[in-house]
């Protein structure tokens, strides 16, 4: 989804408290993601809340394979990218 789309969204229906977003990361594109995390930073309100969920790489890796999972990362690769749209008040896992 273009950046036009989104705001169009949001002038129609507003910003969100909060958005959950678990186990889809790794089925975007690689080149997309960054483009996925801004889009869901335009989509939360000041002060909301992003609760999102991936496998890590180092552990996923060795116990499970899954063809559609197209952009699996390590931890800290994960954590970099998120760290560009978003501050991280928690991390479980």
């Amino acid at each position: 989804t273009d950046k036009k789309q989104i705001l169009e969204f949001i002038d129609k229906y507003g910003k969100f408290d909060a958005i959950t977003c678990f186990e889809v990361f790794e089925h975007i594109p690689p080149k997309k993601s960054e483009i996925l995390l801004e889009n869901l930073n335009l989509l939360l309100k000041e002060g909301g809340f992003l609760f999102i969920s991936t496998p890590n790489k180092m552990v996923y890796d060795i116990f499970a394979f899954t063809d559609d999972h197209i952009n699996e990362l390590e931890y800290r690769k994960f954590l970099e990218l998120i760290q560009k749209n978003f501050c991280i008040m928690s991390i479980f896992g």
